[in-house]
């Protein structure tokens, strides 16, 4: 029986790249910036609901304390940027803090958050003088050996009904990776996130499943004729990155969910795939 003829690789990469830039042009805007000075961040000029925002400037931080968000006392903190890595400021590497911003003449009934660290974190907003936790991920402490950690983007949401400001207190506690700190928060309207957060699931399930096929297709391909290494590696290539999107995009830890993960096993294989790829390139 004759062989099925191989497609041209810079084709299959082409077209590839070519369809997820095709779905970026059509779906997603540019974040607008928005700088918060001395820890609060004021939206009098931000009127479009229909961006999302990143918030970069100051942020308070309290190193090795976890504030109670019903016991914060104006003027304590120091003021540090966002972006923001540990090891300097007076923080280490290694341990806890808090972090707080307040927003002022938020336009949003209903408000999108995206927190990016890479250490466990509980996020809340006192809003109205009720704290309300909305997130959480990993398990803070100010002990490290009671720390479990987590990684990656994570996203929420908040009914703000008439209420215009609130504070958003972050609790971080890092003793896995080599700094911890807080990357970046988004700020958005409820409807604009959720469509952020499904065209990028979409990308990613696009991408890992082309992937998936074009690796399994050349491993089949090769199969027929193990001679041709040129297909096994492009089809263990394929199927490492499809394996890498579904780690770094939390997708197996949300299917099977995080209580049932083991987060240590699940960061080695993140850093072992990556240390494949110049073996099989």
């Amino acid at each position: 029986m004759k062989r099925p003829k191989s497609p041209s690789f810079l084709m299959i990469v082409t077209s590839l790249v070519l369809s997820v830039l095709l779905i970026f042009s059509t779906t997603l805007k540019a974040d607008q910036t928005l700088f918060a000075e001395k820890g609060v961040v004021d939206f009098s000029e931000y009127k479009n609901k229909k961006l999302k925002y990143l918030i970069k400037g100051d942020a308070l931080f309290y190193w090795n304390r976890f504030i109670d968000p019903n016991k914060i006392v104006p003027g304590e903190g120091k003021t540090v940027p966002i972006p923001h890595l540990w090891g300097n400021n007076g923080s280490k590497k290694i341990g806890s803090g808090t972090y707080i911003i307040s927003f002022k003449n938020v336009p949003f009934k209903n408000i999108g958050f995206s927190f990016s660290l890479n250490s466990a974190y509980k996020a809340f907003v006192i809003l109205d003088k009720k704290v309300l936790k909305i997130s959480e991920r990993g398990i803070t402490s100010l002990k490290k050996e009671r720390i479990l950690p987590w990684w990656g983007n994570t996203k929420t949401y908040l009914r703000l009904g008439n209420s215009k400001d609130f504070k958003l207190v972050i609790h971080v506690s890092n003793n896995y990776f080599q700094t911890g700190g807080l990357y970046k928060i988004v700020v958005g309207s409820e409807e604009v996130a959720r469509s952020y957060k499904k065209t990028f699931v979409q990308i990613d399930f696009f991408v890992m499943g082309a992937l998936s096929i074009f690796g399994f297709y050349f491993l089949y391909l090769w199969s027929r004729n193990p001679s041709d290494q040129q297909e096994l590696y492009f089809s263990l290539l394929a199927l490492l990155i499809a394996m890498r999107l579904a780690i770094n995009g939390n997708y197996i830890a949300e299917l099977i969910g995080p209580s049932f993960i083991n987060y240590q096993m699940i960061l080695r294989l993140n850093y072992i795939t990556f240390f494949i790829y110049p073996f099989i390139l």
